[in-house]
């Protein structure tokens, strides 16, 4: 057994050793299908697991995990992840994982919690980041400083402001407020609850419930760390090519100093998945917010019955096979539980959850359905219709051609690789070694497939026994319903935070009430940054950007551009056609999504649509279609407006994917008389407007962010009415529109077919300007090309060439009357969007000042002021919005002062400014974020798109590369006075566009944020009423 790392620090062959650096391995074995050899060791004085992934890829991953079962809903497992990455015996500085972001390389980064499970993951393409990270990671973790300022800035404080005012604050009470603010999320953690009970660890939610959340002490905390980051608890796994001998030298130095230190090893948890503490078969009706932008007839109820499985770790064969079941009963058109619910139109679209989860000990299987008017389906109706279709699915079973479907798309994800594969494998392994499934059960797809054929083979009813074993005769399960309140609190925990806060300040003594100015100065002192490990720009940073995959120009005479991407792509082939948009109005703009997302939906040719999506998923990925609008990276008066035609496959399936695709694009069934077709629309349009407004609380940043750049730039506000919250309110418009069968909806719902059927025709067409990039790793061969050239021919020709100068969309007279917009949510917190309009472009002179520049801001001072200081989720500040290099912006997350950050977003010159504030190791460090992500790692399919795309050249990479790296202090404050100015906050209007602002702000959710923002400034807008969309949207 050979683990790499040749080209670096020598190869080094252990294959038949039985112990190494105080380890002793335990099995190995091969996975060629997935070019990975796996290796096991345990460690002899802890018992500490490891696990290393040897394979060429040199992105190298990092993860040490720990198995951690919650006791309570104070979110002690969620909390101490936070907490201990705050600062370590070797690293005593505030935040040194935060403060890694501008000190690394890293592809990720990141901490994360589940109902069973801590890990600390990483990944790195550079050698000695991966060892610093290393070192930061394993002291964080087995060496926490878990200072008391930190449990109260992350988890909870009482807080007393200049007023005199008692608050709780926290970033971790914050964050998880907007989860129960949520009406999917509470749902779906009410469910889990419920259904394993307070005997079980699943019966708490480990990210914390905000009631119980203030009960949490710091003893609590240090204790719960003592008992289960012990060296016998972690599992530790690494990816990639570098040598393995010195992780396991290293591992094990750490390892052994943390047991001589506790004079004990600890011990290894291990889960207990008790049976129900409550009567079975269960039932549940609670009440919750109603769903974001609608009322709650809009938002109708979520129902949902789950149960709990209780398959052995050992039985991976089982659970993998459920996965299948899972996938056939709800994913697509033929799935019996899409048909039975969704077509039905029993509800909209299903609940979050739905389908067979590993993420549980055991497994668990959820079906529900939201958007259900309980006035035509009762609760009992619905759980009805789910149990008859189980029971008709055991009679009647599946289509021999459904589940090879189904097999296929396993297949195809087996070979498909993304850029953070890596970084899933040390994931799931982790995962895996804490539910004690057998290590190797990670890789065997392959094998389980040929299995789960075999079994069909000798037992065609396999799959129905599966399902009448596990699920229908599965006593260990819930019905849940819960019904909207209009007047149900923004956030559900609003009432009980009004309850606790009275208690708290009772039973606190009045020394552990934190002074919010005192609290402040805390967080304000200096520390000796030196300490953390770095890479360093002049040595550690190419000076070239990294090279282009061999490309080959192809030609044909209908495209603008042929091109074929050769990379190893393991035996996948990636397809990609671009077609211009650029002369669509904004009606149009606005219906494209929902076109899109009926390509291969409705039918083609002479399948129905189910038969079609069955044909799909037996030669591709399936067929995506998404537009981009923005503008042209090197002159930002021109658009950059696009639809991107995508799919990927097996090589075997090249040519029947091509007669698919043409079948879809010439000959899509979307006959406004057919039956069919009209219900399929109708849940589309459904399922897609529940999608978008579940989307809005966990994203609700971004929306504001799109919508503020709407409000000063022209090719920004056409990309808000694809994407962002006016897309939102016309897809709800539309589902309110059509709903019910009365004239008016069917009326309404023949136009919007006529509409999306002549927008299909007017777009798949070969237009001159039309582009394809076909990604292999050989040459096309001639049969390929003669395939490809075949569907080529089926489109139909057009002389229009769109002028990518203009876009057709008129979103002038729509830009909102001030230039601030306050959106309501069901949310307490806040977020916000400020959006600036600029004349930057990629090559701009000062473009690279302004990047490393906006880094600064973020990590050095947004970070500190808002979320540390201000108890926000988050806050940042980038340098394009909405694909749109002219549009600066700044934004916080689950915020609960968005009026005062608002005012810190105005102070980024001042503290730039300030003697001291700004050090030429800041502006190192930006930088190294900088090129983190310009060289972070592409996967196949996206690897030899820059120029086919943006235009954007290698040698452009390289004057901006080299731009960036000469980037001084001096040439930051240059560009920040130029950019944020004391005015750059001001709305007004810009002088060359009157219509668009200079700079706008957007607020989304928290009513108590509204009326301090309006007691403040005047010049907001709320935004009040969805049906008045046009007076305040671009």
């Amino acid at each position: 057994m050979s683990l790499r790392g040749a080209a670096r620090t020598g190869l080094v062959d252990i294959r038949n050793m039985t112990a190494i650096e105080g380890f002793k391995m335990v099995g190995n074995q091969k996975f060629e299908e997935y070019g990975i050899e796996l290796v096991a060791f345990t460690h002899d004085a802890t018992g500490a697991k490891y696990i290393h992934v040897d394979t060429e890829d040199t992105n190298n991953a990092f993860c040490v995990g720990f198995c951690t079962p919650p006791t309570n809903d104070t979110g002690i497992t969620h909390i101490l992840e936070h907490t201990t990455l705050c600062g370590s015996d070797q690293y005593p500085i505030k935040d040194p994982f935060f403060k890694m972001r501008n000190r690394s390389l890293s592809t990720f980064m990141n901490a994360m919690t589940y109902p069973d499970t801590t890990m600390y993951p990483f990944a790195t393409i550079n050698e000695k980041d991966f060892k610093n990270l290393r070192s930061v990671y394993l002291d964080a973790v087995f060496s926490p400083k878990l200072d008391k300022l930190d449990f109260l800035q992350e988890g909870h404080r009482l807080e007393k402001d200049e007023a005199g005012d008692t608050k709780i604050k926290g970033v971790v009470f914050n964050e998880m407020k907007g989860v129960y603010g949520d009406p999917s999320n509470l749902f779906y953690h009410r469910t889990i609850a419920h259904l394993y009970g307070r005997d079980s660890c699943y019966g708490h939610h480990y990210g914390g419930d905000p009631a119980a959340i203030t009960t949490l002490t710091h003893n609590d905390l240090v204790e719960f760390h003592r008992a289960h980051y012990s060296p016998a608890n972690c599992i530790i796994v690494t990816y990639g090519d570098l040598p393995i001998v010195d992780n396991l030298g290293y591992i094990n130095q750490v390892l052994t100093e943390r047991a001589e230190r506790d004079n004990s090893p600890g011990t290894r948890k291990r889960l207990q998945v008790k049976g129900p503490s409550v009567p079975v078969p269960a039932s549940l009706t609670t009440t919750g917010p109603v769903d974001p932008l609608m009322d709650a007839e809009q938002s109708g109820s979520k129902i949902c019955i789950s149960w709990a499985l209780s398959v052995p770790s050992t039985a991976c064969d089982i659970s993998f096979d459920l996965a299948i079941l899972s996938n056939l009963l709800t994913s697509g058109p033929s799935a019996p539980l899409y048909q039975a619910l969704i077509e039905a139109g029993v509800g909209a679209d299903f609940v979050m959850g739905t389908g067979f989860s590993q993420e549980y000990k055991g497994g668990c299987f959820q079906v529900g359905v939201q958007g259900v008017q309980l006035k035509k389906h009762s609760k009992e109706d619905v759980e009805k219709t789910i149990m008859l279709c189980l029971e008709d699915t055991v009679k009647n079973g599946f289509e021999k051609k459904l589940v090879e479907s189904v097999l296929h798309q396993v297949e195809l994800s087996k070979a498909h690789r993304s850029a953070s594969w890596g970084v899933n494998v040390v994931a799931a392994l982790v995962h895996n070694e804490v539910h004690e499934k057998p290590t190797a059960s990670a890789f065997e797809a392959t094998r389980r497939v040929s299995e789960l054929r075999e079994k069909l083979k000798a037992d065609p009813a396999y799959l129905q026994g599966l399902l009448n074993t596990h699920i229908i005769q599965n006593q260990h399960k819930l019905v849940h319903l819960m019904t909207p309140e209009a007047d149900y609190p923004a956030s559900v925990v609003k009432e009980e935070e009004t309850k606790q806060t009275p208690d708290l300040i009772a039973s606190t003594p009045a020394e552990m009430v934190q002074d919010k100015a005192e609290f402040m100065k805390q967080l304000d002192r200096v520390e000796d940054m030196s300490i953390l490990p770095t890479l360093n720009v002049e040595s550690d940073i190419p000076a070239e950007p990294l090279p282009d995959p061999r490309i080959e120009v192809l030609q044909h005479p209908k495209l603008e551009v042929l091109q074929n991407v050769l990379t190893p792509t393991n035996g996948v082939w990636y397809f990609r056609l671009v077609i211009p948009i650029s002369h669509l109005s904004k009606e149009e703009l606005l219906l494209l999504p929902l076109m899109c997302s009926l390509v291969g939906q409705t039918g083609a040719g002479g399948y129905n649509y189910r038969e079609l999506a069955q044909e799909t998923d037996l030669c591709c990925s399936g067929i995506s279609a998404k537009p981009v609008v923005g503008t042209d990276r090197k002159d930002p008066t021109l658009s950059r407006a696009m639809l991107v035609v995508t799919s990927h496959g097996l090589e075997r399936c090249w040519e029947r994917f091509f007669e698919i695709l043409s079948m879809m694009m010439t000959d899509g069934r979307l006959c406004d008389e057919d039956k069919q077709v009209r219900l399929r629309v109708k849940n589309q349009i459904e399922s897609m407007a529940f999608g978008d407004v579940n989307s809005i609380v966990d994203n609700a940043h971004a929306y504001a962010l799109k919508h503020a750049a709407g409000q000063v730039d022209k090719f920004a506000a056409c990309a808000e009415l694809i994407d962002g919250i006016s897309q939102v309110a016309h897809m709800k418009d539309l589902m309110q529109s059509v709903s019910g069968d009365k004239p008016e909806a069917e009326a309404r719902l023949t136009d919007i077919l006529v509409s999306v059927k002549a927008l299909y025709e007017k777009l798949f067409a070969a237009y001159p300007t039309s582009r394809v990039s076909l990604t292999t790793t050989k040459p096309v061969t001639e049969e390929q090309h003669l395939a490809f050239n075949a569907f080529i021919d089926t489109l139909p020709e057009t002389d229009l060439s769109p002028d990518p100068s203009t876009l057709s969309a008129d979103t002038t007279r729509d830009v909102c009357e001030t230039g601030k917009v306050f959106i309501p949510a069901p949310a307490d917190l806040g977020y916000i969007g400020m959006a600036h309009k600029t004349d930057l472009s990629y090559l701009h002179d000062d473009m690279a000042a302004v990047e490393v520049m906006l880094r600064i801001v973020d990590t050095k001072f947004l970070h500190k002021e808002v979320r540390e200081k201000g108890g926000a989720y988050g806050a940042g500040a980038v340098s394009s919005v909405s694909g749109n290099d002219s549009v600066v912006g700044m934004y916080s997350y689950r915020d609960p002062a968005t009026a005062t950050t608002e005012v810190t977003f105005g102070k980024c010159l001042e503290w730039l400014e300030t003697e001291g504030n700004l050090k030429d190791a800041d502006v190192n460090e930006a930088k190294i974020l900088v090129f983190a992500g310009a060289d972070a790692p592409k996967s196949p399919q996206v690897q030899g798109l820059r120029e086919f795309l943006t235009t954007i050249t290698m040698e452009d990479m390289r004057v901006k590369r080299s731009r960036l790296l000469s980037v001084t202090k001096e040439d930051i404050l240059c560009v920040a006075r130029k950019l944020l100015d004391p005015s750059w906050t001001t709305v007004s209007k810009n002088t060359s566009e009157v219509a668009f602002y200079r700079t706008a702000s957007v607020v989304i959710g928290g009513e108590t944020t509204w009326e301090t923002m309006k007691s403040k400034d005047e010049k907001w807008q709320k935004w009040a009423k969805l049906d008045e969309v046009k007076a305040s949207s671009a």
